[in-house]
């Protein structure tokens, strides 16, 4: 009985601990587990170790990173987290088999670990009835500590569907279950036809495209009969982009039942935007009502930026557990597979490029762009249906607020600039685009619409001035100088490898009288990106080319499986 270890943080071999999953998948003969295992210590030292035992087959456990400190209390007790990945590889000859896990210290006492399961898991501990069809085999929670799986047949299916329908009517006891459970029949039995027409849904923000999503749908679109898939745009019926996006190929109305209708229809979702409540994962609403139904759906994330700062505490693999990872530059890359909190490996996190790059062109004019990224201390919530952050009240008084007046009230900045020539425009963040109104800005000032094409943006403006958003990386992949305006008492992010001062692409500035001594000056001088930062520029991207669609399109290929479960009846 072959038994693999990996090392966690425990303080005492009985103390309670709990192995949170948020990742079940069995093909191609090998089980995978993906899961948090959580232990409340007093020091902050390994000294126990994950114990997973199977009575058949061979077990890999690989130990991956700690989650992100944020929210850690400073004093005891503190409660550790950490990746546990779980391999089972199952013998061809294998009609059943079960997987406990146990926790043991380095004395070898061990004791259970109690198994529950998050709400993207296909499984449940709250009923043994909960169950996952996939790869040939029906796999279901054990009331404790593991999981237990036997061979799928037709009958079996059909049973396993049954029982945890009557959970479903009986024990939940809700008109959702009620209207559920039609669903779920008519999706087992579809859904496999469905995948062999390789329905791709592709995405930015619900409300506007124009970004990564838009640019790989129209290299789709164009491929299409090559490429062997059939791409969907899904955007709110009332954008501005909705228009045109019709006249390049098939659209599909924004909102959570239709959403909800075409994960579990479609092969993959492609996106700019990772938020849950809102792309990644539109069944979470009904969990237990969804769960094991499209298991087997993939998730690729086009980014809508580069990452430069530490972002595990957003997208970590626990709360975001994306098939595909794309990223832009080699630095960007490593720092998330090396940064243990992200959770990702080398396999998921693929060097590709923005596909939005393919389309970039540059026509410059005379035109100065303020775009600064959005703050979350400036929100209050997020709104329950859409997702989208909530301004909080006292945002026109924020630091943020002062210091982007001060700089764009400027009367040496206004007049140099109607003297040379230029026109200064301001484009809010979409997420902060409520309170544009209460900015107040000098009538010189154009302010751009939220929904404004970043493309149009880059190709047009002479230098970009931004805080730290991600998306003037873009403008300086086309050669163009970006200012950074960066006041002391006006932080959002978590550093990461990125130095503005050392990486940066353009002068770093901490006052607006800086700043605008500096755009006056690159006026002056023509507003041409100078050294070190071409330099820079030129070194930091992998890529200088056109080709990031077909790379990405080649990934997603990549990790594509042939799925083997051919359906409920067959």
């Amino acid at each position: 009985m072959p038994i693999m270890q990996a090392e966690v943080i425990t303080s005492h071999p009985c103390g309670p601990f709990e192995l949170k999953v948020f990742h079940v998948r069995l093909e191609h003969g090998r089980l995978h587990v993906g899961a948090v295992f959580s232990a409340p210590t007093e020091f902050r030292r390994i000294d126990s170790s994950v114990v997973a035992t199977t009575n058949a087959g061979t077990i890999d456990i690989r130990n991956g990173g700690f989650l992100s400190e944020r929210g850690r209390v400073s004093s005891p007790p503190f409660v550790c987290r950490r990746f546990v990945d779980c391999f089972v590889r199952i013998p061809p000859d294998c009609k059943s088999f079960k997987l406990t896990f146990e926790v043991a210290d380095h004395h070898k006492k061990a004791c259970n670990c109690p198994v529950v399961y998050s709400t993207t898991a296909p499984l449940s501990e709250k009923t043994p009835d909960s169950y996952l069809s996939e790869g040939g085999w029906i796999v279901r929670p054990m009331p404790t500590n593991g999981i237990t799986a036997c061979r799928a047949t037709p009958f079996r299916r059909i049973m396993a569907e049954l029982r945890y329908d009557r959970w479903l009517l009986f024990r939940q006891r809700s008109k959702r279950a009620m209207s559920v459970i039609p669903l779920r029949w008519v999706v087992l039995l579809l859904r496999p036809i469905f995948l062999r027409l390789h329905i791709w849904l592709l995405s930015d923000r619900p409300g506007t495209a124009g970004d990564n999503g838009e640019a790989l749908f129209r290299y789709l679109i164009v491929r299409q009969k090559k490429c062997h898939c059939r791409p969907v745009f899904v955007l709110d019926r009332n954008s501005s982009d909705w228009k045109h996006l019709r006249s390049i190929g098939p659209v599909l109305p924004f909102s959570p039942l239709l959403m909800r209708l075409a994960v579990l229809v479609s092969e993959w979702t492609v996106s700019s935007q990772p938020h849950p409540a809102v792309w990644f994962k539109p069944l979470q609403r009904n969990a237990d009502g969804y769960r094991g139904l499209a298991n087997d759906h993939r998730f690729a994330f086009l980014q809508h930026g580069v990452i430069k700062d530490d972002m595990s505490h957003v997208i970590s693999r626990n709360d975001l557990d994306f098939d595909l990872f794309i990223t832009t530059a080699s630095r960007e890359r490593f720092s998330i597979v090396d940064t243990p909190a992200y959770g990702y490996s080398g396999e998921t996190v693929v060097l590709s490029g923005l596909p939005r790059h393919d389309r970039l062109e540059n026509r410059t004019e005379k035109l100065l762009t303020f775009m600064p990224t959005w703050r979350q201390y400036l929100c209050s919530g997020k709104n329950a249906k859409t997702g989208e952050w909530i301004l909080a009240k006292g945002f026109e008084n924020s630091n943020f607020v002062t210091h982007l007046r001060a700089a764009l009230s400027s009367s040496k900045l206004l007049n140099a600039a109607e003297c040379l020539g230029y026109r200064i425009q301001f484009l809010p963040h979409p997420l902060l685009a409520s309170g544009v109104s209460l900015l107040s800005f000098d009538p010189r000032i154009r302010i751009l619409s939220s929904g404004t094409a970043y493309r149009d943006v880059f190709a047009e403006s002479a230098v970009c001035i931004t805080d730290w958003s991600s998306s003037v990386f873009d403008f300086a992949w086309l050669g163009k100088p970006v200012v950074y305006y960066q006041p002391e008492d006006d932080r959002h992010y978590i550093d990461g490898y990125f130095d503005y001062e050392k990486d940066g692409f353009g002068p770093v500035t901490h006052s607006a009288n800086e700043l605008v001594d500096i755009l006056v000056l690159m006026m002056e001088r023509g507003c041409r990106m100078e050294e070190p930062y071409r330099t820079r520029a030129a070194s930091f991207f992998a890529f200088h080319d056109q080709n990031n669609c077909r790379r990405v399109f080649d990934a997603i290929q990549a990790a594509s499986r042939s799925f083997d479960d051919k359906g409920m009846f067959q």
